[in-house]
């Protein structure tokens, strides 16, 4: 079974499903509560998956020894599906964040197959000139976006990347969309 299949099943484990995984992505159940699993990305940094309240689903991505991690949660509704990443700072001291334009995000959403249903960057146009910002110590930066186009049916990848070029990172999470 592949990974994606691997969260897929997790994500509808959210929905009364039973979760489950091949052996070459290890899941571990983390939490007083079992709602959260941690395991390896495809990429091999480690990632986190919870599922914080029914219909919501989350996943938090950190690099071995990076500073910035990412958080993405996902909301769908009745007529849109809410995306939130949250860039935090956890070290000891700030960091600059460089991006190479006014992009700092971008959010695909895929469906089964692989295929791209939606990018939300898709139409917009950003500042061309180069930015920073200074990240203190535990200090994080909200991004919030929401998907209202017709809504399919089915279970869905959500990717957000961070584009920080100094610190860029990647968080995905499986949502369903009943």
């Amino acid at each position: 079974m592949s990974r994606f299949r691997a969260l897929g099943a997790l994500a509808l484990a959210a929905f009364g499903c039973v979760a489950c995984s091949d052996g070459s992505s290890p899941l571990t159940r983390t939490g007083a509560s079992g709602t959260a699993l941690t395991y390896a990305g495809v990429d091999g940094q480690q990632q986190s998956l919870s599922l914080p309240a029914r219909g919501e689903a989350a996943a938090q991505r950190t690099s071995a020894g990076a500073p910035i991690s990412v958080n993405l949660r996902v909301t769908p509704g009745q007529d849109a599906v809410t995306f939130e990443l949250i860039a935090n700072n956890g070290g000891e001291k700030r960091h600059e964040l460089r991006f190479a334009n006014g992009q700092e995000v971008d959010f695909v959403v895929r469906d089964e197959r692989g295929r791209d249903v939606w990018t939300w960057s898709d139409g917009r146009l950003f500042t061309q000139p180069m930015r920073t910002h200074l990240l203190e110590q535990h200090e994080s930066r909200d991004y919030e976006v929401t998907w209202q186009d017709s809504l399919p049916r089915g279970t869905f990848t959500a990717i957000a990347r961070f584009r920080s070029e100094n610190h860029p990172a990647t968080a995905q999470v499986v949502f369903v969309l009943p």
